[in-house]
């Protein structure tokens, strides 16, 4: 990665270093996956430079519910959504962001779960909702 604004806002938001971690681990020993890693960061560096723009400064905001429809409405921006037609000019791109943003929103529920200690029921509640595919 270059270092330019994409690389630092990437590599200053702990939940976008948590899930190049988590890639990194994955596609370690295959040396033809690495520039698939640097994409997804990229691709999420992006992303968040987009949010800032709407006052969100971590990625772990962006994924809050109260935040979470404007996450998915930059996505739309910075994928070109044609409102009139329903069409995306980079269907691929909106599609990988999704995924993306996906993946950090169960990581940021795995480390919920993991660090509630007061609120069990609910962390219980929470995790069969997850693993039965209603939370998504």
């Amino acid at each position: 990665m270059r270092n330019d604004e994409v690389y630092r806002a990437a590599v200053s938001d702990p939940l976008i270093m948590q899930f190049a971690h988590k890639l990194t681990i994955k596609h370690y020993s295959d040396a033809s996956k690495h520039d698939h890693v640097r994409c997804k960061i990229t691709e999420l560096g992006h992303q968040l430079l987009q949010l800032k723009k709407d006052g969100i400064s971590e990625m772990a905001d962006a994924v809050d519910p109260l935040h979470f429809q404007k996450a998915v409405s930059r996505i739309c921006g910075v994928c070109g959504f044609d409102h009139e037609k329903n069409t995306f000019s980079s269907a691929s791109l909106a599609l990988k962001l999704g995924h993306s943003l996906k993946k950090c929103t169960m990581s940021v529920i795995a480390e919920a779960l993991q660090t509630t200690n007061k609120t069990r029921g609910k962390g219980k509640c929470l995790y069969q909702d997850v693993r039965n595919g209603v939370v998504q």
